[in-house]
């Protein structure tokens, strides 16, 4: 690589590793908690100005730049980002406009080495705070205890199981993209998706984990057939999610068996959604919603106003028009890894759609490590870079 292209990759790896430290501790560590407001204030600002520095940061490296279509692409965000905040439309807000910003200067970067670079950090971030949490070291009042069917969910010391789930499993897909299949690797990473999700019990975790470990066991490439069903489903499936999302909570109905049976199988998820939505009505710009700390009365219980899936929170937090925004660039993601013929990050896709469906993380800034791979150099590409 040229030392004219090193700089500004370890700048860029530099600004991305910092902004994920800062919130994984300050936000999805028990430092926080996502049962009482403003648990963790000084972490809180810490993270805004993590957030804010390295917005400067990114946007000072994509004026270094000689790719015209990259700057352009940045200043339409950056111009976006104005308007929404002058007009206050809440279509985005800074964190998102961070995660626009990391993934089209991701030519910066060289994707394996990128990969490896996150899966590191979050491997050293994750075992810290198992390590602080076994040891006591978060506040008591943080570590609220989880049940399901009577049997103790693990938070392994983040904010709740789910959150734990979801940052182990994207520290495992950077791991699985660079990694070359090996029959040892193979088992000792089945093992980590059981334990896991034994300890955690989180259906996305689950869902997306079958899913995963199918596409990185089978050798697609040997099917024509396979192989273009898995690009398919990859594209068309950020079309359909959504459609299918507000399907269900538009539709669903406690007194249909088939409902029921489905809610239930999903831990309620449905049936609170669909209550949420009949409160804060979707809209095509965003609007200020009160979930986690708000109770709602849901087929005869009181329940904390949770959204587990990431099409239905972002539409009513940044309104429909957020959605397309955000759905843009996993669209294009997965028509760039099928041109590119990564069959596996194709069903990395798939996975986290259907993650989406049942979890609402694939939008925060710890699981977008494939998409920045998706849009990365290569290190030929990074070797003819101007």
């Amino acid at each position: 690589m040229k030392n004219k292209n090193l700089i500004p990759s370890l700048l860029y790896l530099i600004s991305y590793g910092f902004v994920l430290i800062v919130m994984l501790f300050t936000q999805e560590s028990q430092y926080n908690s996502l049962f009482i407001a403003n648990a963790n204030p000084t972490g809180d600002k810490l993270f805004k100005i993590s957030l804010m520095l390295v917005i400067i940061f990114q946007i000072g490296l994509r004026v270094t730049s000689r790719n015209l279509n990259r700057t352009f692409l940045v200043s339409l965000v950056i111009i976006l980002f104005l308007v929404n905040k002058i007009y206050q439309l809440k279509i985005l807000d800074t964190s998102i406009f961070l995660l626009a910003l990391l993934i089209i200067n991701s030519d910066f970067v060289n994707g394996e080495e990128f990969l490896k670079f996150d899966f590191a950090i979050k491997l050293i971030s994750i075992s810290i705070i198992v390590v602080m949490s076994f040891m006591h070291l978060f506040p008591y009042v943080n570590n609220v205890l989880m049940y399901r069917n009577g049997v103790l969910r693990s938070s392994l010391g983040f904010v709740q199981p789910n959150i734990a789930a979801g940052v182990i499993l994207s520290c495992m897909l950077s791991y699985m993209l660079v990694k070359s299949k090996k029959l040892l690797r193979s088992i000792f990473i089945l093992m980590i998706f059981v334990l896991v999700g034994m300890l955690t019990d989180s259906r996305g975790f689950q869902i997306s984990g079958i899913l995963i470990m199918i596409g990185y066991l089978i050798n697609w490439e040997k099917s024509k057939i396979s192989s273009k069903l898995i690009k398919f489903i990859s594209i068309f499936l950020n079309l359909l999610a959504p459609l299918i999302s507000f399907f269900y909570v538009y539709n669903f109905n406690s007194t249909v068996s088939l409902w029921y049976k489905l809610d239930t199988l999903l831990s309620s998820r449905i049936s609170l959604q669909s209550e949420v939505v009949r409160i804060y009505p979707i809209k095509w710009i965003g609007q200020s919603v009160n979930l986690g700390t708000q109770s709602i009365w849901v087929n005869g219980w009181m329940r904390d106003a949770w959204v587990d899936n990431a099409y239905i929170l972002v539409s009513l937090k940044y309104g429909l028009l957020g959605l397309f925004f955000i759905l843009c660039f996993f669209e294009l993601a997965t028509i760039r890894a099928s041109r590119r013929k990564l069959l596996f990050l194709s069903v990395v896709f798939i996975a986290l759609g259907a993650h989406s469906l049942v979890e609402a993380q694939i939008f925060n800034l710890y699981m977008i490590a494939p998409l920045i791979y998706t849009f990365s150099q290569d290190k030929g590409e990074l070797m003819n870079a101007n």
